[in-house]
C-alpha cells in the first residue's frame, strides 16, 4: 500500500510541475532528466538516464506523420510522462493518443 502511495505522490508532482524546457527526479538512485529542444517546426524533447541520453523524440509519438510539439510545454509533459512510465516498468515507455489528449498535446 505504501509503494501505491508514493507512486500517486510522484505522478502528481511529474504531471503538475510548472512549464520549463528541463525536469529532472531520482527514483532508486536512478536520475531521470528531460530536456526539450527546438526542432524544425516546433519542439521536441530528450531523456536522460543518469546522464546518458535514452530517448530522443523529435516528433509527437502515437500521431501519424512527423508533427512536432507546438510548445516547449507540451514536449516537457510527455517528456515527464515517459518518465513516470520508466518508473514504473523495465518495458520500454509508450504514449498513447488518449494520453495526449489527456496532456492537452492534441485534441
Amino acid at each position: 500500500m505504501k509503494k501505491y502511495f508514493w507512486i500517486l505522490i510522484l505522478t502528481f508532482l511529474i504531471l503538475s510541475c510548472g512549464s520549463g524546457t528541463s525536469y529532472e527526479t531520482e527514483v532508486s538512485n536512478v536520475v531521470f532528466r528531460v530536456e526539450t529542444m527546438e526542432v524544425q517546426g516546433g519542439f521536441g524533447y530528450s531523456v536522460f538516464v543518469n546522464g546518458k541520453k535514452f530517448i530522443e523524440q523529435k516528433n509527437i509519438p502515437a500521431v501519424e506523420g512527423n508533427q512536432v510539439f507546438k510548445t516547449s510545454d507540451d514536449a516537457l509533459k510527455v517528456g515527464k510522462l515517459v518518465v513516470k512510465k520508466m518508473t514504473e516498468s523495465t518495458d520500454l515507455p509508450s504514449v498513447t493518443k488518449e494520453e495526449l489528449k489527456a496532456l492537452g498535446v492534441i485534441e
